[in-house]
C-alpha cells in the first residue's frame, strides 16, 4: 500500500515538475468548456449565452418588452387625461397589443404603489401574466383582451393553476365575463374578476 501511495505522490511531482500549473489550468477549462458545447448541442434550441444569436435574441426581446411597456404608458395616460364613456374605453383597450394590455395591468397597479412582477415570457407562461400584491397577498394575473366575454371553463383552469400555486388570482378581461363565469368565481371564491370598466375604474 505504502508502495502505491509513493508511486502515486511521484507521479503528480513528476507531472507537476514537468508541466507548468497554468497548462494545468487551461486543460481544466477546455475541458469543461467542451462538456458545455456539448450540453447545449444535444439540447436543442438551448443556445450558449455568449453566443451572438443568443445576445441577438435577448436584445430582441428587451426591445420588444420595451416597446409594450411604451404602449402601456401611452394608454395609461389617455386613461388618466379626460373621463372616457363605457365604449370608448372597451375601444381604447382593445385596440392595444395582447402584451401592451398586460403591461396595463401591471404598469397601472405598480403606478398606485402596489409592488408587481411581470412575467416576460411571451410563451410557456403557463397562463400567468403577471402578480400583484394585494392586501398583503400575491396574486397571480391573466389578463385577456377580447371581444367576446370570457367563459366558465377558462376561469376553471385559471382556478386550477391559482390552487396548484396555493395563491389566489386576478382576472381581467377587456370585454367582461360570461354570467356562468361569474357564477363559478363566486363560488369558487378564489378568484377576483375585473372587466374593462372596473379596471379603468382602479387604475385612475
Amino acid at each position: 500500500m505504502y508502495d502505491l501511495q509513493y508511486a502515486w505522490y511521484a507521479i503528480v511531482d513528476g507531472a507537476y515538475g514537468y508541466v507548468p500549473i497554468w497548462v494545468w489550468v487551461f486543460l481544466v477549462f477546455a475541458a469543461w468548456l467542451s462538456l458545455k458545447i456539448l450540453w447545449c448541442a444535444v439540447r436543442p434550441g438551448r443556445k450558449p449565452k455568449w453566443s451572438k444569436s443568443a445576445q441577438a435574441q435577448r436584445k430582441a426581446s428587451r426591445k420588444r418588452h420595451t416597446s409594450w411597456k411604451g404602449e402601456a404608458a401611452v394608454v395609461l395616460k389617455q386613461l388618466k387625461k379626460a373621463p372616457l364613456s363605457d365604449e370608448v374605453t372597451v375601444k381604447l383597450l382593445q385596440s392595444m397589443s395582447p402584451f401592451g394590455f398586460e403591461y396595463l395591468i401591471t404598469e397601472g397597479f405598480r403606478g398606485k404603489g402596489a409592488e408587481v412582477r411581470k412575467i416576460q415570457r411571451v410563451t410557456g407562461d403557463g397562463g400567468i401574466d403577471g402578480m400583484v400584491r394585494i392586501s398583503s397577498k400575491w396574486h397571480l394575473i391573466q389578463a385577456k383582451r377580447y371581444t367576446a366575454p370570457v367563459s366558465a371553463g377558462m376561469i376553471s383552469e385559471f382556478l386550477e393553476l391559482c390552487q396548484n400555486k396555493r395563491m389566489p388570482g386576478l382576472f381581467v378581461a377587456t370585454n367582461g365575463f360570461s354570467e356562468p363565469a361569474k357564477r363559478f368565481a363566486r363560488k369558487a371564491g378564489r378568484l377576483t374578476l375585473l372587466d374593462g370598466r372596473q379596471l379603468v375604474a382602479m387604475l385612475r
